[in-house]
This record gives C-alpha cells, sequence and structure tokens, in this order.
C-alpha cells in the first residue's frame, strides 16, 4: 500500500471518529434535552396539581363561609321570629287585661249607678210615703176639725 492509500485510510478513520463523537454528542444533548423537557413537564405537573388542590381548598372554604352564613340567617331568622312572638303574646295579654279591667270598672259604675237609682227610687218612695202620710193625717185634722165644729 502506498502512503497515500494509507493516509486516506488514516483521515478516514479520523473521520470517523470524529463523526461518531459527534453522533455520540448529539445523542447526549438530545437525550439531556429531554430529560430536561420531562423534569420541567413533571414541575407543570406538580403545580398544576398543587393549584387545583389550592382551588379546591379555597372552594370548600367558600362552601364552608356559605354555610356559615347560612347557619347565621337562619339563627337570625328563628330568633326574630321568636323575639315576634313573644311580642304578639305580650301584646295580646296586655289588649285582654286591659279589656278586661274596663269590663270590670264599666260593671262595677254601672252596678253602682244602679244601685244609685235604687236608693233615689227608696227615697222617693219613702218620701212619696211621708207626703201621702202627712196628706192623710192633715185630712184626719181636717175632718175632727169639722167634726168638732159641728158637735159644737
Amino acid at each position: 500500500m502506498t502512503e497515500r492509500k494509507k493516509e486516506r485510510k488514516k483521515e478516514r478513520k479520523k473521520e470517523r471518529k470524529k463523526e461518531r463523537k459527534k453522533k455520540r454528542r448529539r445523542k447526549k444533548k438530545k437525550k439531556e434535552e429531554e430529560e430536561e423537557e420531562e423534569e420541567e413537564e413533571e414541575e407543570e405537573e406538580e403545580e398544576e396539581e398543587e393549584e387545583e388542590e389550592e382551588e379546591e381548598e379555597e372552594e370548600e372554604e367558600e362552601e364552608e363561609r356559605r354555610r356559615r352564613r347560612r347557619r347565621r340567617r337562619r339563627r337570625r331568622r328563628r330568633r326574630k321570629k321568636k323575639k315576634k312572638k313573644k311580642r304578639r303574646r305580650r301584646r295580646r295579654r296586655r289588649r285582654r287585661r286591659r279589656r278586661r279591667r274596663r269590663r270590670r270598672r264599666e260593671e262595677e259604675e254601672e252596678e253602682e249607678e244602679e244601685e244609685k237609682k235604687k236608693k233615689k227610687k227608696k227615697k222617693r218612695r219613702r218620701t212619696h210615703f211621708r207626703v201621702a202620710e202627712l196628706h192623710c193625717i192633715k185630712e184626719k185634722k181636717k175632718k175632727k176639725k169639722k167634726l168638732e165644729v159641728h158637735n159644737i
């Protein structure tokens, strides 16, 4: 073999070696890039999962707040209703008491008036009888006088 051939052979060998090296580097680079991409994707997925979890937690908290508000409102409504009922009862009782008192007073006043009227009637009767008695006595006296005058 000639020297040229040998040199060419060596050069080719070197070139092949270089190409292999390049290929390996490319492969390595590619592999690293892929790994990096995978890692990034995993991180993104994790972040998304965390965000979703946070959102779920927030939603749960919001739901809990709503429940509390509803409970509070219900309690307030119940309390208000109870208060209203109490007020109504009190008012009714007061009205009833007032009505009863008024009726009693009116009845008592009527009874007193009736008693006064009866007393007046009694007095009138008494006076009437007295007047009648006096009248009778006067007439008797007159008759006696007349008789006495005739008798004399």
